[in-house]
């Protein structure tokens, strides 16, 4: 759940939108707008007076207090700042460093903007004393919003194709098709793709993922979204996995709202194939402030008997509602009180400087990704952030672009959940969420 260096782009199920040391891996910056989950995605509408990010310091507590690990800082180019398209902030140039045991600068990331927009994106690493390529990022766009994202990494001769993505959107600037390719053999190979399906209010009803089966040459069917709305408003969904010949339910969340029609409470349940009944899972409850703005996440589990806390983010603001601090606690049921757990619960500071913002507001198709700990060697967990509710696909690749590891899930506004890579090898993998309207990635590296 810590952030790095600050990546601007990386919107669709990216294949390598992060590279990391592979002892210490370098996650981006993702200084994010005010957390306000939303019942449906809504472009945020800020020109004129604004504050953009220019460092980030993230921490991690220890055995009485918060320990700073690592820092970032960045640049920028006259009125350059936020990016609606791509939710990051368009700087120039940034450094990252590290505490080992003394600061030292370990990353370099460089960007050019073009028509406005990020087009490319390149990260360099400290190698010896020299800085070498370590992955490119290429964008295009079709009406301000994302159309491909074409990825590069250095495999040990310099940077190589790796993976490509594309967006197909509708008459009303709706993806109808997300499509994500890899590289083989200097040719470009289908992989996966999500298809949406929208209703009269042009709110995703159905969304449907399917893996390409090279040998019959054929889209194969494996798992299915269903969106249920009560007044345009989202109350229900349900995810279902295909058998080959029919869908078979697997979760099912469902969403409580306050009386500003903000999600207050989201509750996620299990298909039990057994008793043919629905079994409680998690819960989220959300706390606002009078702007709108979440201030509190509070995780849960069902314990069979009773929801029991796990743990929980607290976030604070800038007028401008820019996010300043985010941390998180853990739960004690001996004692029944939060606690900062050493080694495991992280806080991030961020600092921002003046700026008018004069960019265009268009909507946004990128979630917010975090995973922890970095490196690892037995587990990873994943915290994912939606504007949108929904249900999502995890796919863990190599650097080769094979998938090692893919599964299912149901998300809601916020995901969580615990990923064994005990049976992985060492080395740097990518894990990328690809959601009915949102996706994200991020690189991993696994030590043994």
């Amino acid at each position: 759940m810590k952030q790095f260096f600050t990546l601007s782009a990386a919107i669709l199920c990216s294949i390598g939108a992060y590279a990391q040391n592979s002892q210490k891996p370098v996650n981006p910056l993702m200084p994010k707008q005010a957390k306000t989950v939303k019942p449906s995605t809504t472009p945020e509408k800020t020109t004129g007076a604004d504050t953009r990010m220019i460092a980030t310091v993230n921490a991690t507590y220890g055995a009485s207090s918060f320990e700073v690990e690592d820092s970032s800082v960045v640049s920028y180019t006259g009125n350059n700042g936020w990016d609606y398209a791509t939710e990051g902030w368009k700087f120039d140039s940034g450094i990252q460093y590290t505490v080992n045991p003394v600061w030292i600068a370990d990353g370099k990331i460089y960007q050019t903007i073009v028509n406005n927009r990020i087009a490319t994106m390149l990260f360099k690493q400290l190698q010896g004393s020299v800085w070498e390529d370590q992955y490119k990022s290429t964008y295009t766009y079709t009406n301000g919003l994302i159309a491909s994202e074409t990825t590069e990494y250095n495999m040990g001769s310099g940077l190589t194709p790796s993976s490509r993505n594309t967006n197909t959107y509708n008459g009303d600037m709706l993806i109808t098709e997300n499509l994500h390719e890899s590289w083989n053999s200097g040719a470009w190979e289908k992989s996966m793709r999500t298809l949406n399906h929208y209703n009269a209010a042009k709110m995703v009803d159905t969304s449907i993922d399917q893996t390409w089966i090279a040998m019959t040459s054929q889209w194969n069917d494996q798992n299915r979204r269903v969106n249920i709305y009560n007044n345009g408003v989202l109350s229900e969904m349900l995810m279902q996995m295909s058998t080959g010949s029919s869908w078979q339910d697997a979760y099912h969340t469902l969403y409580t709202y306050d009386a500003n029609g903000r999600v207050s409470v989201e509750t996620g349940e299990q298909w039990d194939n057994g008793t043919s009944t629905w079994d409680k899972s998690y819960r989220t409850e959300y706390a606002y402030n009078t702007a709108g703005d979440v201030i509190e996440e509070k995780g849960s589990h069902w314990n069979n008997t009773a929801w029991e806390y796990d743990g929980k983010s607290v976030y604070t603001y800038n007028q401008y509602h820019r996010l300043l601090t985010e941390e998180s606690q853990t739960w004690n049921n001996t004692t029944s009180q939060w606690f900062y757990d050493s080694g495991n619960d992280y806080k991030t500071t961020n600092y921002y400087e003046a700026y008018t913002n004069d960019v265009k507001t268009v909507a946004s198709n990128r979630a917010e990704l975090k995973v922890f700990p970095v490196p690892a060697k037995e587990q990873i967990t994943i915290s994912a952030s939606f504007q949108q509710m929904q249900s999502i696909s995890v796919v863990i690749m190599d650097m080769s672009g094979r998938v090692v590891k893919q599964m299912t899930d149901h998300a809601g506004t916020q995901y969580r959940q615990s990923i064994s890579v005990a049976d992985l090898a060492a080395g740097n993998y990518v894990i990328n969420i690809v959601g009915t309207t949102e996706v994200a990635s991020k690189m991993i590296s696994v030590t043994r």
